[in-house]
């Protein structure tokens, strides 16, 4: 009996075990149950990531800041670490991870300094030393500002200064952005009454590219210059032909060194132009003047009119301005010769026709004149006409060290046509 009762009572006490252990795995159980509640809760009530209390993870990264565009990049890291709800004591060491060059050596002798000593401290150093100065006032630059180049540039430099001002009403910065258009666009987009500024680029942009495709692209022409010729008289019941114009091209003034005019004797060229330089060479389209002759009658040279007094139309002579003054040019030559025991300068000049001489000298040499048989009209570099009535007939003209006869045409400059 003794060992029966004891075995009951082994029972017992197992009994209680198993019933205080179920009860602590319900307490359990409950205490799970209401932990899982409160999160539930606290998850359904958490507020939105901008408005969290506890920093949310750096997602984005940061463009550099190597001292270019300081207050684009302020904005930049002001919207960043507003939206990662970022401590203010982290910003300024977060924000210095994100400098190179100028501007890590600035944080780097600032921070040394102790200078840095909040995150507003941070920015107002670093637009003071990075941004634009304040000597120009962004709302007087922003008043001048119109548009020079294309639509775009106008609008980004009208947008970089806007973005320095504040605390002025949207129609100030319409008012300033319309009247710096050029005029064509400044008339479309008043005359369309733009409400705000983005309709106002909206007008502007739609009429320049408007005005790009519709307007033919320009060209220029050039006329050629009308060359006026003075009205002259006839010398004879034939009208004259008309003259050719007058080159307009000024030829240019070619200077030969010693060197080269040496070279080119020796090759027996030409000092103005590179062909060959023979008796009567004539350079290529380098005359000044022209010849006027009748149609109807074929001239004859002026050599053969002093041979034969009898033919009756004389040609038309032709001098440049240099050898009608006296003057030399880089494109005449001088030589110095004698005239009866008197020493002369002959010009030999390749735009004249004939052999001239002026009146002064044939008093001066005492030289015999003789009629022409009917006047000589010569035309002058600058289209005026003059008349020669008298001629010398081969004089024996002495140019060192040789003879060389011809003749010389005298013009008497008493009769312009």
């Amino acid at each position: 009996m003794t060992s029966y009762s004891d075995a009951i009572s082994h029972l017992d006490k197992k009994l209680e075990q198993i019933l205080l252990s179920q009860a602590n795995f319900s307490n359990t159980l409950h205490d799970i149950d209401a932990r899982t509640s409160l999160l539930e809760s606290k998850i359904t009530s958490s507020p939105s990531p901008s408005h969290s209390s506890s920093p949310r993870p750096l997602k984005f990264d940061l463009p550099s800041f190597n001292a270019e565009d300081a207050l684009g990049w302020i904005f930049k890291i002001t919207q960043f670490f507003y939206y990662n709800q970022t401590p203010p004591e982290q910003r300024t060491q977060i924000a210095s991870f994100y400098l190179e060059g100028p501007a890590l050596a600035w944080y780097q002798w600032m921070h040394n300094n102790s200078l840095l000593t909040s995150w507003e401290a941070f920015l107002r150093a670093l637009e003071l030393h990075f941004a634009p100065s304040k000597f120009e006032d962004p709302i007087v630059a922003l008043c001048k500002l119109s548009q020079t180049q294309s639509l775009q540039e106008y609008i980004s430099e009208f947008e970089s200064l806007a973005n320095r001002i504040f605390g002025y009403p949207p129609n100030f910065y319409l008012s300033c952005f319309v009247s710096g258009l050029k005029p064509n666009l400044r008339r479309e987009v008043t005359a369309l009454q733009p409400s705000d500024m983005p309709q106002a680029m909206a007008f502007a942009k739609l009429h320049d590219d408007k005005n790009k495709v519709s307007s033919p692209p320009f060209s220029r022409f050039s006329r050629p210059p009308q060359t006026h010729i003075s009205s002259t008289a006839a010398l004879n019941p034939k009208p004259l032909p008309p003259l050719l114009p007058t080159p307009t091209s000024k030829l240019p003034i070619r200077r030969l060194t010693e060197a080269e005019m040496q070279a080119r004797r020796e090759k027996n060229l030409c000092y103005n132009c590179d062909e060959k330089y023979t008796r009567g060479h004539r350079c290529k389209s380098q005359f000044l003047l022209l010849t006027v002759a009748d149609d109807e009658e074929p001239p004859d040279p002026l050599t053969d009119m002093v041979d034969s007094p009898n033919d009756t139309p004389l040609e038309a002579g032709l001098i440049s301005l240099h050898s009608f003054s006296g003057q030399w040019s880089p494109k005449t030559f001088r030589i110095s010769g004698s005239i009866g025991g008197y020493e002369v300068q002959i010009m030999v000049d390749s735009g004249a026709t004939h052999n001239f001489i002026q009146s002064r000298v044939t008093h001066f040499l005492n030289l015999s004149l003789e009629p022409t048989p009917s006047p000589l009209p010569v035309m002058v570099g600058n289209g005026d006409f003059y008349l020669a009535h008298r001629f010398v007939r081969k004089p024996k003209s002495l140019l060192h060290p040789f003879f060389f006869p011809w003749t010389y045409t005298l013009l008497i400059f008493l009769e312009q046509i």
